[in-house]
């Protein structure tokens, strides 16, 4: 009996260390309710994407192209080389690029990385200017992008930097959020 005891605390114990061990070792503890993306072959890959998503009114919302897409079955999409191209009430276009990025099929959410530039040609009505940052969350129903990370805004006036911006391309308000300075050159 007090054998059995012995073995059970013993059972205990080192379980407790190995968990312990993998907690602080960073390796964290395995999942038991879904696979992670790393262990998961993806559902379908295309190349050479083209999506183009409509409003309700039947005008183009916004273009996506991505040399490639991988889709993993937990409804999140991996690109390489993505490019969005939003177009706001009045057409004017914005066009985003970026390194890599994913989008989730779910909350219809973006999440752009690594060289992220968002762009806007000159039009009648706006300058031309350029943002860079290296991460980009994008909200693709509402034209809602933002970032925490560093940011630089390039136009033909001067540049911006900033710790984080916001800005909704529908009503082209731009807020950045930290730590701002700037160079302008007055015409």
């Amino acid at each position: 009996m007090n054998l059995n005891r012995m073995l059970s605390a013993l059972s205990l114990i080192l379980t407790i260390a190995v968990i312990a061990w993998m907690w602080i070792s960073g390796h964290g503890l395995p999942s038991l309710d879904k696979p992670s993306a790393e262990n998961t072959a993806p559902d379908f890959v295309i190349t050479h994407l083209v999506s183009q998503q409509f409003n309700e009114h039947g005008q183009l919302k916004y273009t996506l192209r991505a040399k490639a897409l991988e889709h993993y079955p937990n409804g999140v999409s991996h690109l390489k080389f993505p490019q969005l191209e939003f177009r706001d009430a009045e057409q004017s276009v914005w066009q985003i690029t970026a390194l890599t990025g994913e989008v989730n099929d779910l909350t219809h959410k973006a999440l752009l990385n690594h060289q992220v530039h968002l762009h806007q040609p000159q039009t009648s009505t706006a300058q031309n200017w350029q943002l860079t940052t290296e991460h980009l969350s994008i909200d693709l129903d509402n034209a809602l992008v933002e970032t925490n990370q560093p940011v630089r805004i390039q136009h033909a006036l001067g540049q911006l930097e900033a710790q984080g911006m916001r800005s909704n391309l529908t009503t082209h308000q731009i807020d950045l959020l930290a730590q701002v300075r700037g160079h302008y050159v007055p015409r």
